[in-house]
């Protein structure tokens, strides 16, 4: 009986000694994977952030763009106005003789 108890004592120390084995394994294992997450963790919160770093500047870059159209139209549309101007002027002045001969006159005179 007393060899029995010895035996069944041995038997419990060794499944404890593994169990604790296993706890520390585990342990290290569990700390291992933690101290990984906090690194995806604090990768996935940089790349979060640079996005909308990013995300922002986008946007500026589209209000600029924006911007830029409208003064591209106005310019154009101005463009076209003095264009229309000019020519109308040039028809006019045209229609005379006279005129046309002192036109190319002064610009002889200017040189």
């Amino acid at each position: 009986m007393k060899q029995c108890v010895q035996q069944n004592s041995k038997e419990v120390n060794e499944a404890m000694h593994t169990a604790r084995s296993v706890s520390e394994s585990l342990q290290l294992a569990l700390t291992a994977a933690m101290s990984e997450c906090e690194h995806w963790r604090s990768r996935f919160d940089t790349m979060k952030e640079q996005y909308e770093q990013e995300k922002e500047e986008k946007y500026q870059l589209k209000c600029e763009v924006q911007k830029l159209n409208v003064q591209l139209a106005d310019q154009s549309e101005y463009s076209i106005n003095m264009g229309t101007a000019i020519g109308t002027l040039l028809w006019r002045v045209s229609q005379s003789e006279q005129t046309i001969h002192s036109v190319l006159q002064g610009s002889k005179v200017n040189r």
